[in-house]
């Protein structure tokens, strides 16, 4: 299932709004590092919040230290490290770092018109359409919804100028993929493997159906505990937006990949992180003119190519989320430490189990004090 737009921004700019006014009680920060005491903590997590399944890599300084997969992956199946999980939006950095590396390489340029090889038939009277590039579907400022079928008559169509401001939208970066595909003369899936997946060592990550992976993606289960099919794309017909599946370690190794700018040029790895578009800051970090500064709230929210920007102080995070019908995930990483968390939940409760997660694990993180904040915590 693919959320409503204004549930995929809310998820996009981390937990804003999913959390607000929710009666949400997080576990209380541990400030043990051994990890000793999470299976028993998270599982209680999992059954307080009715969500059925956690996964959970830690990154310290480009490194994966620590993983742990709790719950079960379908009714009476164990979770276990190689459960797959549909990480929705997440897809989005995965398609962007494709992008970035076709452009160090050359293959494509980051502001080349995409009407040359890709013009959707729903806009080609539209001629907005010849200001499309792969930087305003990246930085999500098509100005498409984020899917047409929101539209009456369920075609595309502009909601807004081009380059105008922040308009999340997964069609943005559909039409990117076909464009990639126009451009290239190879499948979405076959750039990914390319550039992505063999070089970075991703043995379990799909976006489409694949018959090795069977029996080893989650089933997601929604907020009452019902259960429903994975959401798996037909084979060879991948969502560049939306339902990869991969394994918790596999997305932890794509992120350190992004933070040491594997494939990519020092000019394109800074532009990834360069501020393209702000993003208004959520409710419970907006302040009066005469309120000091929210603790934990971050300075300035931005977006990239790829990802959200959290600026504090002198210090960046890169981050993202998905959230769709009884699945929820997030990641951050900051580039200066490469210290970072990736966190896949299974189950409509997902984001207070993500909380609990960053208190057990990451406690310290900038990034759970920003989720704190918008709970009031």
């Amino acid at each position: 299932m693919i959320l409503p737009p204004y549930l995929l921004y809310q998820s996009a700019v981390f937990f804003t709004g999913l959390l607000a006014g929710c009666a949400l009680v997080a576990e209380a920060p541990s400030t043990d590092q051994t990890f000793a005491d999470v299976r028993p903590r998270l599982e209680a997590s999992l059954k307080r919040h009715n969500a059925a399944a956690v996964g959970i890599a830690v990154i310290q300084d480009g490194k994966i230290t620590w993983t742990g997969t709790f719950g079960e992956q379908a009714p009476g199946v164990p979770a276990t490290a190689a459960t797959m999980f549909n990480v929705a939006s997440l897809a989005k950095p995965v398609t962007a770092e494709v992008t970035m590396r076709l452009v160090s390489a050359g293959a494509i340029l980051l502001d080349e018109p995409m009407s040359a090889q890709w013009v959707d038939p729903d806009i080609v009277d539209d001629p907005r359409h010849k200001l499309l590039t792969p930087r305003f579907a990246l930085s999500h400022q098509t100005g498409f919804p984020n899917w047409r079928f929101l539209n009456p008559g369920k075609k595309l169509a502009f909601t807004a100028k081009p380059y105008s401001g922040f308009t999340y939208s997964g069609e943005g970066y559909e039409y990117l993929r076909r464009f990639l595909e126009k451009k290239t003369g190879k499948s979405f899936e076959a750039l990914i493997a390319e550039n992505i997946f063999l070089p970075v060592g991703m043995e379990s990550a799909a976006f489409s159906e694949q018959s090795w992976m069977s029996g080893r993606y989650a089933v997601p289960m929604d907020r009452s505990g019902t259960f429903k099919p994975a959401d798996l794309a037909e084979t060879g017909k991948p969502n560049a937006a939306d339902n990869l599946f991969v394994t918790t370690e596999d997305y932890a190794k794509f992120v350190i990949s992004v933070v040491n700018q594997e494939g990519l040029t020092p000019a394109v790895a800074t532009e990834r992180q360069r501020r393209q578009v702000d993003i208004p800051a959520p409710a419970a970090c907006k302040q009066k003119p005469d309120q000091a500064k929210i603790a934990g709230c971050p300075d300035l929210t931005e977006f990239g190519l790829g990802w959200i920007t959290y600026r504090f102080g002198d210090r960046t995070i890169l981050s993202n989320s998905g959230n769709d019908w009884g699945e929820f995930a997030m990641v951050h990483i900051e580039p200066a430490t490469r210290n970072g968390l990736v966190v896949f939940v299974k189950g409509g409760n997902g984001v207070p189990v993500a909380m609990d997660a960053m208190a057990l694990v990451d406690p310290t993180s900038l990034v759970a004090a920003f989720g704190r904040a918008q709970m009031g915590k």
